[in-house]
């Protein structure tokens, strides 16, 4: 008697036959399914390594900034303004400033931030 499988539509003369040539199949599709999920997991790696070097970048050009800490004379000195100039552009531009008892403490790129993001805001 001959059966024709469900799985793989080859003809089998008996049910032995039939059963392993079912296994046969169902195997091939677990390791088609493995080898998909392989792929996938090589993109997923992929893709973390691309984004671990972005963060790398990133991570460089921050520390790259000029995130140093000036007083208010050094600001100035830097700036070649006056203090009363300072003071001004701290109004104007909102440049936020630590205070440590009576000195104030600037951020150099927050002081460069706040200028060119008035600058852009004029601009516009």
């Amino acid at each position: 008697m001959f059966l024709t499988c469900r799985y793989g539509g080859d003809v089998c003369e008996d049910k032995r036959e039939r059963v392993i040539l079912i296994l046969k199949n169902m195997a091939k599709r677990e390791t088609g399914k493995r080898e998909e999920t392989a792929d996938v997991t090589a993109q997923v790696l992929e893709e973390l390594s691309e984004l671990r070097q972005e963060v790398r970048l990133a991570i460089e050009a921050a520390s790259n900034a000029a995130y140093r800490l000036m007083d208010a004379d050094g600001l100035c000195q830097a700036m070649r303004i006056s203090r009363h100039t300072l003071r001004r552009y701290e109004k104007q531009f909102k440049i936020p400033a630590r205070k440590v008892g009576n000195k104030k403490f600037y951020f150099v790129a927050e002081v460069k931030n706040c200028i060119v993001t008035a600058l852009r805001l004029w601009k516009e």
